[in-house]
């Protein structure tokens, strides 16, 4: 049984963006989920959620901040990993001794 787990990171940065490294902080995210049993199966640059509204807070804290502080779009990946069938129903089963007890 695969199971899967969205991940997203984006944010504002100091000194204009100056110190982020973009590559590097995708390669750290991946290598922690690979790390626990994951796999890559989707990767996407940006933020497909972006508004007007989004946008124009985005510009104010920019302009407020003298341009000091920036967004970053960042990435979105979709993991997978292989569940043994004997994790499932051992959850299972201490998942129905929860509600019976309660």
């Amino acid at each position: 049984m695969k199971e899967n787990k969205y991940f997203e990171l984006r944010g504002y940065y100091p000194l204009w963006g100056f110190l982020l490294d973009g590559k590097k902080e995708v390669q750290k995210a991946i290598a922690t989920h690979n790390n626990q049993g994951w796999h890559v199966v989707q990767f996407e640059w940006g933020s497909s959620k972006r508004t007007l509204f989004g946008m124009l807070v985005q510009l104010l804290i920019m302009w407020f901040t003298l341009g000091f502080m920036s967004y970053w779009s960042g990435f979105a990946v979709v993991f997978e990993r292989d569940v043994l069938e004997e994790e499932n129903t051992q959850h299972e089963r201490s998942s129905e001794a929860q509600i019976i007890n309660s």
